[in-house]
């Protein structure tokens, strides 16, 4: 299956297509998740951040999205600070949009409330 992703980031990078890229940053990121290589996971994920972030607004909610995914994988390796870390990173960022009680930042801070206990 990560041949597919594969293949298909090299389709992006010739037509130089920077949301597929992010889309299969993510995915690639997803994939090492499941297989619990975080680490690996994480490079993928901050590779679809630093992409989100040079061409989405700065407040657009896929890069709390990317943030949130961050902290997951972290938190799965036991990295509880760095995972803490980027949990605060995503409420912040979803908090330009959404109001404090929307479902998804409630959430987060359920997330992070795990990691405090």
């Amino acid at each position: 299956q990560m041949g597919e992703y594969d293949k298909g980031e090299r389709i992006f990078l010739r037509m130089n297509h920077q949301e597929g890229l992010i889309n299969v940053a993510e995915l690639k990121g997803n994939f090492y998740l499941a297989m619990k290589q975080y680490k690996q996971a994480i490079v993928y994920y901050e590779q679809s951040l630093k992409l989100r972030r040079k061409l989405l607004p700065e407040s657009h909610p896929d890069i709390g999205k990317s943030y949130s995914a961050i902290a997951m994988a972290y938190e799965f390796w036991k990295q509880y600070p760095k995972s803490s870390d980027y949990y605060q990173l995503a409420i912040k960022q979803y908090q330009h949009i959404l109001k404090n009680d929307h479902p998804l930042i409630t959430q987060i801070k359920n997330n992070l409330k795990k990691l405090q206990h």
